[in-house]
This record gives structure tokens, sequence and C-alpha cells, in this order.
């Protein structure tokens, strides 16, 4: 059992999830009302962005190291209650699925949480036929384990 597996697990045991919910949520309002989304709302990068109000900003993006644009809509987060951090990004498009795979790749991603159903709103799937092995259904959530080598 991986360490996010066993602080899942923790947070379930504890009924802690509307908890923790809240405190991201509030502590998000307070320290993001002066931030910028500005390259992502270049003309460029628009249709790589799923949703029009869903956009990392100019300070915490994740920027692409290869290829002709550096842009994914993606962010490096921080979140101290966790003592993790992460990066959230959108569920890819099929024209941004390669980048997806190429900021894993870059980032040396070990693991990946979905925070969403595994095909969803045109989001296209970023598992590989044939790797997901039996999914583990908690209250909240599911863990969908695959191999990938």
């Amino acid at each position: 059992m991986s360490h996010i597996e066993e602080e899942f697990l923790k947070i379930e045991k504890d009924h802690a999830w509307n908890t923790l919910f809240h405190k991201l949520e509030n502590d998000h309002v307070i320290k993001t009302s002066d931030k910028k989304n500005d390259i992502a709302l270049l003309n460029i990068n628009r249709g790589l962005n799923r949703f029009r109000d869903v956009l990392p900003y100019d300070d915490t993006r994740v920027c692409l190291t290869t290829g002709s644009n550096d842009y994914i809509n993606a962010s490096y987060v921080e979140v101290p209650v966790a003592n993790r951090k992460y990066i959230l990004t959108q569920g890819p498009l099929q024209a941004t699925s390669s980048h997806f795979w190429q900021m894993v790749w870059e980032q040396n991603s070990r693991v990946i949480v979905m925070l969403t159903g595994l095909i969803e709103k045109g989001c296209v799937s970023i598992i590989p036929p044939g790797t997901l092995l039996k999914p583990t259904a908690h209250k909240y959530y599911t863990i969908r384990r695959e191999y990938l080598i």
C-alpha cells in the first residue's frame, strides 16, 4: 500500500473528507485573490483548456520543457495540511493527451490521482487498454491500480 493510500484511508476512517475539503477551499480563496492567469488566456493556449474558468496561475503553472509551446493546464500545489506537494491538471483533451504524458514523464510523477470519472465531458482515457488492475471502491473514491511498467 502506498503512502497516499494510507493517508486516504486515514482520512476516510476519521470521516475527515468534508473538513479537509472546506479547509482547502477556504485557504484557496484567501491565497489566490491577486493571482493572474494571463498565459492560459493567450490565444495560442485557449484551445488547450477544457474549461474557461479553470486555469493555472502564471506563477504556479507547470511548464513543459520540450516542444514549441511550454503550456499545459496544470499547476503545482502545496497542501501543508496533507504534508504533500501535487500537480493539479485537467483531464486531457484529445489534443492535449500527449502533453499530459509528457508532463508525467518530465515531472517524474509516480502516482496519478484522478478526481473525476475515468471518462468525463470529452476527456480522453489516460489508461492504456489492458493495464487496469482490480479497482477497490471506497465511500468517496475508488482506487484503480494500473500496471505501467
